[in-house]
């Protein structure tokens, strides 16, 4: 059935209970691969199952998957279910019932004729009656032959029912066998199937193979099995015969007695199953309580937990309570179906273990209790108490019982610490274990289990590099063969965490998409709300609100009542999602309740995350009082559990605040302190901060040249657009940057684009004409009539499409440059433009203040586009040519104003150097030169202004500036005289 090369068939382990139908699906088309193609698989005893509507479900899944490709065959002594009446009606299950099943008059006859020679027997008359008597039951037609072929009576049957006729025969043939005969057969009746060997054992009797041979062979209600060994079963009518005439015979007490007999032997024949149901069936509860713990491990192993906790269930209150492994075991059952029943039953075995010494019942009763709090996810209050309790195991049992419960007890004690008591003194220990273990364990789904809690840690603490490090062994362990769906979604949900924390938006929620369809392929369905968490940061950070939604809502579902740390993080997330939406009210509600949650679920992390959240939302409402007093709050909790991340985001928030209460010096105070931080321990995205306060922080520290390459990868990381107020600032990162103002340049992500022989001219014309027609929403008309005025129509479309593709192509991304209803825009979240930054500057230039006025001077090195001659480019560089020289002269006239010519004159000279042909700037320049009486300076100027204009326009300068010279050679004159 499995052979090397290939896996071993699944099983239905706990990861798999809620959702048993895909499970199922998975299982029957694998096994359908396995079948060689004459194979049919048989379904005995269906009734034994009762009214169980999740096996008929598997039962239906099993045809719809294996029917017309592997004959399915069920035997039941009762109807098929509901389940199966749809693939009734289609013709997929046919129905074969008594009626059909009985022999016809005629069939009867031949199998009379083939099998006796009696002349009577074979006659027309007597056949019929043969018939009649058996209501064409095949076997009982076969018993009333050779029961007449030895002189025996005939027994009559009631018509549509052989179990009178077979009660009939049984005891036919019970009654004529010996006594020593009728003993075995009571004493074998015992075992569900037996071996000679066996049944010597249990009856005493020796060369009892013949009598089971002659059994066999007379066709009476026995059946050989040749593998691996002969083995005999009664038919189960038979044997509920046999069973009942030994209770009669034997009395309880001694029926009692012959079944430990039998559950004995198959106890030492290794078949504890069948052993332990016989030890019940005579209330032998210590013998059977020892079956039970011997099969318990492997029961729980291989999912079983549901038959496992039937079969304690059998057992008094008594028995349970006097064996604290029954209380343990009951409580790893109720772990996939009801926590909170756990945790009471690995309590009470905690205490029966601790109050008589048993190191390994003890450790491993308060790891149950770690679970059944960490599947919860709700409230950890008691979780405290409860790592004391570890801290006094320490001390009473110092050494493990064995490295199986060790691991367990590391991992337990690791994963109380992450969610109750992450401080540094309390983990610190531990931590050093738990990625050993993550590393080196024995079990791979504890290890599994360990990278998980690991990976909750990791980020918050800030240790992004472990981190890395651990998830890439972790990805290792998830593609070995022997790994489990459940290890490949984990890792699977810890890599879209871990894209997230890189500012991967994208990857991380396709990644969580995988994990998703993953989940619903497999059927394993225990991490689909971490799955449903990510794809909300996922698609929020990839400015998806619509699909942050409505993985919110899908998220909410999955909630059950009492997963009160989840409702902390489901409110958190619905607040973050509400900010980012502009709905500053529902994003305070939802925030405050994430707090309130957290905190009366007593864990720290949370605490942190969902207050720094609210911290944010509280800065957007103006509300800084509150927000301050929740900050002083939570950076001391920041420290104490020693987050750097969370430290961080502390420090942002700060400086935020400081910005928006207009205090300058603090806020970059604290940013300084953040992006220290930020740099020491690699931190370039942050998974629930809004990211246009995040941008508007990188823009401070920017200005201020604060950690500039932090910055950088902070800005690249999160795909941060810079604030819209801020379109000028030249040090933003921006992945196409380009130059206009004197010479034009183009760069790529920082790379300058050469301009060899072979470079596209019209893509590079495209964009130089784009940037002089505005570059926002011009009009694709306006275009073509510039560039191609000889095409018209449809032609000049297709070659605009086709210069636009080559443009996109040459700038590195196709969102660019966008299109939308004949409008072509040049995206100013991507693409810097100089000549745009300059003409920002100068509409937020403060009229009168110089420092103001020098900085928007210092933007313009030089007339736009100045080698390009194309008519259609001079009304954007004269605008830009008056904005500049409207800006020089009136910081010129501010200096001299203020008495500082010496600053007006350099303010003048800067100003015709950058526009030589600015004639107003010369004579100012020169009046500056007269004041100081610098008249050879002054002429100097003049004879510049008057080459400058006779070279480039041909025209001489104006009669104020030769007034202007005459009076500087007058004076020069006078001077010299």
């Amino acid at each position: 059935m499995a052979p090397r090369r290939r896996r071993p068939l699944p099983q239905l382990t706990p990861e798999y209970f809620a959702d048993v139908d895909t499970f199922a699906r998975n299982f029957f088309r694998d096994l359908g691969g396995r079948l060689p193609a004459s194979t049919a698989l048989v379904f005995d005893d269906v009734h034994d199952a009762g009214a169980a509507q999740p096996l008929h479900r598997v039962l239906r899944i099993c045809l719809e998957e294996l029917g017309g490709l592997t004959p399915v065959i069920f035997i039941s002594r009762s109807d098929p279910p509901d389940a199966l009446a749809r693939l009734r009606m289609n013709g997929r299950l046919a129905y074969l019932d008594w009626q059909a099943l009985k022999l016809r008059e005629e069939e009867s006859r031949a199998l009379v004729r083939l099998m006796t020679s009696d002349t009577e027997l074979r006659s027309v008359a007597h056949s019929a009656r043969l018939h009649r008597e058996c209501d064409g039951w095949v076997a009982g037609l076969i018993l009333l032959l050779e029961n007449a072929g030895r002189g025996g009576k005939r027994g009559k049957a009631s018509a549509g029912s052989a179990q009178p006729l077979f009660d009939y025969f049984a005891a036919e043939i019970f009654a004529h066998r010996p006594e020593a005969v009728r003993e075995f057969l009571l004493l074998t009746a015992m075992f569900p199937a037996f071996t000679p060997v066996m049944a010597e054992r249990l009856t005493g009797q020796s060369r009892v193979r013949g009598l089971l041979e002659e059994m066999v062979s007379q066709h009476h209600f026995t059946e050989r099995h040749s593998e691996p060994q002969p083995t005999y079963q009664y038919h189960p009518l038979f044997r509920d015969f046999l069973r009942e005439q030994a209770l009669q015979t034997w009395g309880e007490a001694g029926r009692a007695t012959h079944l430990r007999a039998a559950a004995a032997i198959l106890e030492d024949g290794g078949q504890l199953e069948h052993a332990q149901a016989l030890y019940l069936e005579a209330t032998d509860i210590e013998a059977a309580t020892r079956i039970i713990l011997m099969r318990a491990p492997a029961l729980a192993a291989a999912g079983r937990t549901g038959v496992l906790d039937n079969v304690i269930a059998q057992l008094s209150d008594a028995a349970r309570v006097r064996e604290p492994w029954l209380q343990y075991w009951q409580g790893v059952c109720h772990l996939a179906t009801d926590l909170l029943a756990a945790r009471t039953c690995f309590e009470s075995a905690f205490r029966s273990f601790r109050g008589g010494g048993d190191a390994q019942g003890s450790y491993l009763a308060w790891a149950g209790i770690v679970d059944s709090f960490v599947f919860l996810w709700g409230d950890f209050t008691p979780m405290r108490q409860w790592i004391d309790e570890f801290d006094a195991l320490r001390r009473d049992f110092p050494k493990f019982p064995s490295r199986a419960v060790e691991e367990r007890a590391v991992y337990a004690i690791f994963t109380a610490h992450v969610f109750a008591a992450p401080e540094w003194d309390s983990i610190g220990k531990w931590v050093a274990r738990a990625e050993r273990l993550a590393r080196q364990g024995e079990d791979p789904s504890l290890r599994i289990m360990t990278v998980a809690s690991l990976a909750l840690y990791y980020p918050w603490v800030g240790q992004l590099q472990r981190f890395e490090t651990l998830m890439q062994a972790a990805a290792v362990l998830a593609r070995s063969e022997t790994a489990s769906p459940f290890a490949r979604l984990n890792v699977l949900s810890m890599q879209s965490r871990s894209s997230l924390l890189y500012g991967e938006a994208n990857v991380a929620r396709a990644v969580a998409e995988e994990a998703a369809a993953f989940a619903e392929s497999s059927g394993v369905r225990v991490l689909d709300r971490a799955i449903c968490a990510g794809l909300v940061y996922a698609c929020a950070h990839s400015n998806d609100i619509d699909g942050a939604r409505a993985a919110l809502e899908k998220y909410r579902g999955l909630i059950a009542p009492g997963m009160r740390l989840e409702e902390a993080l489901w409110s958190y997330l619905a607040s973050f999602v509400a900010l980012l939406s502009g709905n500053l009210h529902d994003a305070e509600a939802r925030g405050r309740h994430a707090v309130q949650l957290a905190r009366e679920c007593k864990v720290p992390f949370a605490i942190a995350v969902c207050s720094l959240s609210l911290v944010r939302v509280l800065i957007q409402s103006e509300r800084y009082d509150d927000a301050r007093a929740l900050l002083d709050e939570t950076l001391p909790l920041a420290r104490a559990i020693r987050s750097h991340l969370f430290e961080c985001e502390c420090a942002l928030s700060y400086a935020l605040l400081a910005r928006r209460e207009g205090d300058t010096d603090a806020c970059l105070k604290h940013l300084r302190r953040a992006l220290a931080l930020a740099q020491r321990h690699g931190f370039k995205a942050f998974v629930a901060v809004d990211p246009r306060l995040l941008s508007e922080l990188c823009s401070i520290a920017l200005e201020n040249k604060l950690s500039v390459s932090t910055v950088h990868e902070m800005i690249r990381a999160g795909r941060l657009a810079p604030p819209s107020d801020q379109g000028a600032l030249e040090a933003w990162p921006w992945p196409v940057r380009i130059r206009t103002l004197g010479s034009f340049d183009l760069r790529v992500r920082d790379e300058p684009v050469r301009f060899g022989p072979k470079t596209q001219k019209k893509p590079l014309e495209l964009l130089r004409a784009l940037i002089a027609f505005g570059g926002r929403e011009v009009l694709e008309e306006q275009l073509t009539e510039q560039l191609w005025p000889e095409s018209d129509g449809d032609a000049a479309h297709r070659v605009f499409d086709t210069t636009l593709h080559r443009l996109r192509k040459l700038l590195g991304s196709d969102q660019a440059v966008v299109v939308e209803g004949g409008r072509i825009t040049l995206n100013p979240q991507l693409v810097w433009v100089d000549a745009w930054a300059f003409e920002r500057e100068v509409e937020r230039a403060e009229p009168a203040d110089p420092s103001s006025l020098e900085r928007t001077i210092s933007l313009y090195p030089g007339a736009f586009l100045s080698r390009e001659s194309a008519a259609w480019m001079s009304p954007m560089r004269e605008r830009l040519r008056s904005m500049f020289l409207r800006a020089v002269e009136r910081l010129g006239r501010i200096h001299e104003a203020n008495g500082r010519t010496h600053d007006a004159l350099e303010c003048y000279r800067r100003g015709t150097e950058a526009d030589p042909l600015a004639e107003a700037l010369y004579c100012l320049l020169m009046l500056c030169y007269e004041q100081l009486n610098r008249h050879g300076e002054g002429l100097a100027t003049y004879e510049r202004l008057r080459a400058a204009l006779s070279s480039q326009l041909g025209v001489k300068p104006s009669r104020q500036s030769r007034e202007l010279q005459e009076r500087l050679r007058s004076a020069a004159g006078v001077a010299s005289a």
